[in-house]
C-alpha cells in the first residue's frame, strides 16, 4: 500500500511538472512579447495613434420589493431633477450625468454618460507595464509550482525538507498577487476616467491562500520529523 502511494504521488508529480513547465513557455512568450511591445511603443511617435473613449451606463433601481410606489409628483421631481443637469454619478472613479430617465409607478432607469477620455500609446505602456510584472511573477510561481511538482515525481516520502521549503518558496511568490488585482483595477480607471486614480488594497482570497500553504509547511514540517523519528527507531 505504501509503495502503491508513493508511486501515484511520484506519478502527480511527473504529470503536474509537464502542466507547470508548459504554462511557464507560453508566460514567458508572452513576457517577451510585452517587452517587444514596450519598447516598440517607446519608440513610436506619442501621437501616431489615438483614441477616444466614450463612457455610458445605464442604472435600473425598482423599489417594488420595499412596497415603495411613485406618485404623479415623485415621477414629476425626478425627471426634472434629471431635466436640471446636477446629477452627477461615480462609478469606479469615472463621472457619469446623468441625461435621460424613464420613470414607473415603482422604481425608474436612468441613462448616463462620461466625459469623453483621449487614450494614446502612453496610456498603453501603462498597461504594458503592468502586464509585464504580471507576466514575471507568474513566471516566478510557476516555477515554484514547476520545483514541488518535480520534488514530488522523484520522493520516496512527501515529508521532505526540500519539498516544505519550496512550498514555503511557493507561499511567498503568492504575496505580491494580494496586491496586483487592485493595481490593476486603479489602472484601468485610470485610463477610462479623466483622473489619475489610484488605491492599494489587499486581496483577502490571496492572503488566505498563502496563509494555508503556510500551515500545510509546519504539517508537513512536523511529519518529516516523525518520519525521520521512525526511520531511527527502524
Amino acid at each position: 500500500m505504501k509503495e502503491e502511494a508513493i508511486l501515484k504521488m511520484n506519478k502527480v508529480g511527473k504529470v503536474g511538472s509537464i502542466i507547470a513547465n508548459i504554462i511557464r513557455v507560453i508566460l514567458i512568450v508572452g513576457l517577451i512579447g510585452c517587452i517587444i511591445g514596450a519598447v516598440a511603443v517607446i519608440i513610436l511617435p506619442k501621437n501616431l495613434v489615438n483614441v477616444r473613449v466614450y463612457g455610458e451606463a445605464q442604472i435600473d433601481i425598482d423599489v417594488s420589493e420595499f412596497d415603495i410606489t411613485f406618485t404623479e409628483a415623485d415621477k414629476a421631481n425626478i425627471k426634472d431633477e434629471i431635466a436640471s443637469g446636477n446629477t452627477d454619478i461615480d462609478i469606479n472613479g469615472i463621472d457619469y450625468n446623468a441625461t435621460a430617465v424613464e420613470v414607473g409607478d415603482s422604481g425608474f432607469t436612468m441613462m448616463a454618460n462620461a466625459e469623453s477620455r483621449m487614450v494614446n500609446l502612453d496610456d498603453l505602456l501603462y498597461v504594458l507595464i503592468v502586464a509585464i510584472a504580471t507576466l514575471v511573477f507568474s513566471i516566478i510561481t510557476a516555477t515554484y509550482a514547476r520545483a514541488i511538482c518535480k520534488a514530488l515525481s522523484v520522493c520516496s516520502t512527501p515529508f521532505d525538507a526540500s519539498i516544505t521549503d519550496k512550498m514555503q518558496h511557493l507561499a511567498i511568490s503568492l504575496i505580491p498577487w494580494a496586491l496586483m488585482s487592485t493595481i490593476t483595477e486603479s489602472l484601468a480607471n485610470t485610463i477610462m476616467s479623466n483622473k489619475v486614480s489610484i488605491f492599494i488594497g489587499v486581496d483577502l482570497g490571496v492572503i488566505f491562500v498563502i496563509v494555508i500553504i503556510f500551515i500545510l509547511v509546519q504539517i508537513f514540517k512536523y511529519g518529516a520529523i516523525l518520519q525521520q523519528e521512525s526511520d531511527e527507531t527502524l
